[in-house]
């Protein structure tokens, strides 16, 4: 005895709305693992900007701290280079003069060297600020340093 056609159509039916099933929970799954995946990278993005924004103000508070201090020992170097100028115009020995002049160079060589002496310092509290930076970035962006 053959079969109805019928039978045939309504297993094909069936298969077919089981297929069309399967699909719509996958896409369901792989939508749901899509829109995880942008949140967590939008947190992440987020969190990149408040280290950032944070690490920028600590960076910048290096960079005044060592600017300020740049300009201080030059407003110090001018003073005394206009003192030493003045001493220079009044002065009627050259002995004096020669005592003066001296007096001046080594004075500024001293305190170039001390800046220079201090300049690692700086350098490293600069670099140290953008390693904690960097690390900030990491633990931002992947939960760990």
């Amino acid at each position: 005895m053959e079969k109805p056609i019928q039978a045939p159509v309504a297993e094909i039916q069936a298969t077919e709305k089981q297929q069309a099933d399967a699909i719509q929970a996958t896409s369901a799954k792989v939508t749901g693992t899509i829109h995880k995946f942008a949140d967590e990278a939008k947190a992440a993005g987020t969190r990149q900007v408040d280290v950032i924004n944070g690490s920028s103000a600590k960076v910048l508070n290096v960079y005044h701290d060592i600017c300020a201090s740049w300009l201080a020992h030059r407003n110090e170097d001018m003073r005394i280079g206009m003192e030493a100028v003045n001493r220079l115009s009044e002065c009627r020995d050259i002995g004096k003069a020669a005592e003066i002049y001296s007096g001046w160079v080594t004075d500024s060589v001293r305190r170039l060297q001390a800046e220079l002496s201090s300049a690692p310092t700086e350098i490293t509290k600069l670099g140290n600020q953008y390693l904690k930076t960097a690390k900030g970035l990491a633990t931002a962006t992947h939960g760990r340093a």
